[in-house]
């Protein structure tokens, strides 16, 4: 097999000639493993839950020709950040597994490409499963009114496997050849800079920061750049790699960091004459956080909701709001970008609010506050599929008549084996009574953390129905809350 593919710092005359292409697919078909292929690095081994964090972009080499990839999210929810990124592409690739054809998200992307009218790459992938058909898909996407060289139209498809890297080789020349019969144009690096967000975070060290596509002009260090979102004055510049670079070019992706807020996924920033001027371009209204009116003499739940990127922030409201579609009882007070916060906290306090971070940890500062305060729910999610649920059970959880419950076990956690976004494997010896399956409950320092579920039991490695005092055994339970070695697990029935 060979290995045409290379990374390395781009010059200033190649990446004037490189061409964007935009990745687009559903979530289980191989888009980002394939993309791994391409780049030959297991940065992202895998989507998280079917999720990739932030839109990123990178470069290859083909040869003498640079082409840029814009890597956006394989997951439905996240259809604003697609469309954004068709829309900055001269070139798209929609990937299709082989073995299972056209789905949902699948018709989202074709649904992308068509209105970004941009021409693009169909990659039959997974092509080295015995359940692929790729006869099959093709008609599938003929029904699509995607009409595919040899079918009816001209829209090139090459087969391929990320697993193997078969066909890699091939679609980075259709890439290449496509390009020179399009005869995409490449930017001018003479004028003013323009460049477009692909994607926009918070750093808790370096503040607001972007991904940069250079549209236009040459991005050089003490560039004022504004848009309607955000201003910048450039100070330094780093490559998709994180290496510190002198200036980036038309075609090529960069990070800045220190803007004036968390800029709008997909806005335009020009090149300014001074501050002053980059801060007249500024809407008045803040992108970086919003907040609503609880509305009064309803049974709502007000939220607090942080995410770690203004793309992220989107399509969680997204999700959030077709929950309140379904009439779950929630009400959106605020949102932001960046960790959890002190202030978050403080305002948890004041309006009686649910926090609901994506992705996201607590400032230090908001650590010491919350041990104070311990009365404030705070749940964290790595999903949008964990989120939905998690919103769904606070929602149930908080509004449901309570039943009374006795405690009839407590046990003290002694190691905490895997702690994820709604899911705990925990050790710990009973201490008092007897633990089952069941409703349970999380006490530090003699404050109540919050409910989980107990769903097994183990001791040695095997299954148990009941473990009694001084016992030490495993639990796995199930809910959103942290545990911490020297917590009390407290086992509840009802009275």
């Amino acid at each position: 097999m060979k290995t045409a593919t290379t990374m390395k710092k781009i010059s200033p005359a190649s990446a004037n000639r490189s061409v964007v292409v935009v990745v687009l697919g559903h979530v289980d078909h191989g888009k980002t493993s394939l993309l791994d292929y391409m780049r030959k690095t297991k940065v992202v081994a895998r989507e998280s839950g079917g999720i990739t964090q932030h839109i990123g972009a990178y470069q290859v080499e083909r040869g003498d020709r640079t082409i840029t990839f814009i890597d956006t999210p394989g997951h439905e929810a996240f259809s604003a950040m697609r469309h954004r990124g068709a829309r900055v592409a001269d070139i798209a690739i929609l990937v299709v597994a082989a073995d299972d054809g056209i789905k949902p998200q699948t018709q989202e992307a074709i649904q992308a490409i068509q209105k970004a009218k941009i021409p693009f790459v169909v990659a039959l992938n997974k092509i080295d499963k015995p359940e692929a058909d790729t006869a099959r898909t093709k008609n599938q996407l003929l029904e699509e009114n995607v009409l595919l060289e040899g079918y009816g139209g001209d829209v090139p498809s090459v087969e391929v496997s990320a697993h193997t890297g078969q066909g890699i080789d091939e679609l980075l020349d259709m890439i290449v050849l496509l390009s020179d019969i399009l005869d995409i144009q490449a930017a001018s690096e003479e004028g003013d800079v323009s460049v477009v967000v692909i994607e926009s975070f918070h750093d808790s060290q370096k503040g607001a920061g972007a991904t940069f596509l250079i549209q236009n002009g040459v991005l050089e260090v003490g560039t004022i750049l504004a848009g309607e979102s955000a201003f910048v004055k450039v100070r330094a510049i780093e490559n998709y790699q994180g290496e510190r670079i002198q200036h980036a070019t038309p075609g090529m992706p960069c990070v800045v960091y220190g803007l004036s807020a968390v800029a709008r996924v997909g806005d335009v920033l020009l090149t300014q004459q001074s501050v002053r001027d980059a801060e007249r371009t500024l809407k008045p209204s803040s992108l970086l956080s919003s907040m609503n009116a609880v509305p009064k003499d309803t049974d709502v739940i007000p939220l607090i909701v942080k995410t770690d990127a203004q793309g992220t922030l989107e399509a969680v409201m997204d999700v959030l709001q077709q929950l309140q579609k379904e009439e779950v009882p929630i009400h959106i007070f605020f949102s932001g970008v960046g960790d959890v916060t002190d202030s978050d906290i403080r305002l948890a306090l004041s309006t009686h609010a649910v926090l609901v971070g994506f992705r996201v940890s607590t400032s230090s500062s908001a650590k010491t506050f919350l041990r104070n305060h311990p009365t404030v729910t705070i749940s964290f999610f790595e999903t949008i599929y964990d989120l939905s649920e998690g919103v769904r059970g606070i929602a149930d959880d908080t509004l449901k008549p309570q039943q009374q419950k006795h405690v009839r076990g407590r046990l003290e956690v002694l190691k905490v084996f895997r702690a994820e976004s709604n899911r705990s494997i925990i050790g710990g010896r009973v201490i008092d009574g007897g633990i089952e399956q069941g409703s349970a409950s999380v006490v530090r320092d003699k404050k109540q953390k919050g409910d989980v579920t107990i769903v097994e039991l183990r001791q040695e490695q095997k299954g148990i129905t009941q473990a009694k005092e001084g016992m030490e055994v495993g639990l796995q339970v199930q809910g959103a809350v942290k545990i911490e070695p020297g917590d009390v697990v407290e086992y509840l029935q009802d009275a």
